[in-house]
Order: C-alpha cells, then sequence, then structure tokens
C-alpha cells in the first residue's frame, strides 16, 4: 500500500491510518518497522488464505481468524522490515554469542527465517501493544496475531521476514 500523509480518525481511510500508525511509530522510536494497513479486495484474499493455512497448519484458529479479518474493517500489518537487522549489542539472547554469528547462521524455517535478533523481536511486540491500546478503533480483540503476519508474508502483502496483524473495528 502507498504511504500518505493525513491524520486518522476512527472513520479514516486506509492511507490516513496507515500514515497515523507510521506516525505513532516514530514518535515511540520504532519508526523503523514496516506497516501495511490491509482493506477491500486485499483483506478478503487475506482471509480466504487464513482457510488454507488452517489446513496446512491443521491449525483451526486460522479459520477464527478468517472470519475476524472478514469482520474488520481492515487490518493493519507490523513487521521487522529485515528479520537478520540486529540491534547490535552482541547480547547472545539469540543464542549465539555475537550479532555476526546469528546473521552468518539464518535459514528458511517452515514459517520465518531466522534466527531473528531477539531485541527487535521485543521492539516488534512493543510496538503492537502500543498500537492496540492507543487506537480506539481497533477490535475489541487487540491482541496481535501471528497468523495473519504469517499469511501475509506467505501472499507478499509486507516484505518483513517476521510480521503480526491487527484487526480494525
Amino acid at each position: 500500500m502507498e504511504e500518505t500523509s493525513g491524520r486518522a480518525s476512527g472513520s479514516s481511510s486506509p492511507d490516513e491510518l496507515l500514515s497515523s500508525v507510521q506516525e505513532m511509530l516514530r514518535e515511540w522510536g520504532l519508526g523503523d518497522l514496516e506497516v501495511v494497513v490491509v482493506s477491500g479486495r486485499q483483506k478478503d484474499r487475506l482471509a480466504k488464505y487464513m482457510h488454507q493455512l488452517a489446513e496446512e497448519l491443521r491449525d483451526p484458529s486460522c479459520k477464527a481468524d478468517a472470519g475476524g479479518i472478514r469482520r474488520a474493517k481492515a487490518v493493519i500489518l507490523v513487521g521487522l522490515r529485515d528479520g537478520g537487522d540486529v540491534i547490535g549489542m552482541n547480547c547472545g539472547a539469540c543464542g549465539f554469542p555475537s550479532c555476526e554469528v546469528m546473521l552468518q547462521s539464518r535459514v528458511a524455517g517452515l514459517l520465518f527465517p531466522g534466527p531473528t535478533c531477539v531485541i527487535r523481536a521485543l521492539e516488534l511486540g512493543a510496538a503492537l501493544g502500543l498500537l492496540a491500546w492507543s487506537r480506539p478503533v481497533l477490535s475489541r480483540d487487540r491482541k496481535a496475531m501471528v497468523r495473519i503476519g504469517i499469511a501475509a508474508k506467505r501472499l507478499g502483502l509486507v516484505k518483513s521476514d517476521v510480521a503480526l496483524g491487527v484487526l480494525l473495528g
């Protein structure tokens, strides 16, 4: 989705919402995360794919998420632009002795490439938590949904290695 400017209100367009969320994340120091707002036909495509994902993963929760996507006005996807991006602290939280060794060890997994910098993953979680509790127009569920991020990545809706979705009520 193309990035545009504008302020979001309860009846914002997807472009205005995108701009508002990006601005909010920049204010929190998390502006390097990818943000995509999916609505209309793309949202319907995402919901349909969730049924395929349910079969592949043998996970009935995907079907419930598909229903939530259908009922939502839009889906906000937030992800690490590059899951291999590191904070550079050599903290070892990823299980490797240094960021350089972790980056050299990245491989494709069934759902995500990895390993991923734990600190960057925590930033993603913090951003979604802040977003979910700061936007009164989000769905009552107010949780970040990893299965939606998996489907969005597979459909090419996000470029991020790791992404999560939040439903817009």
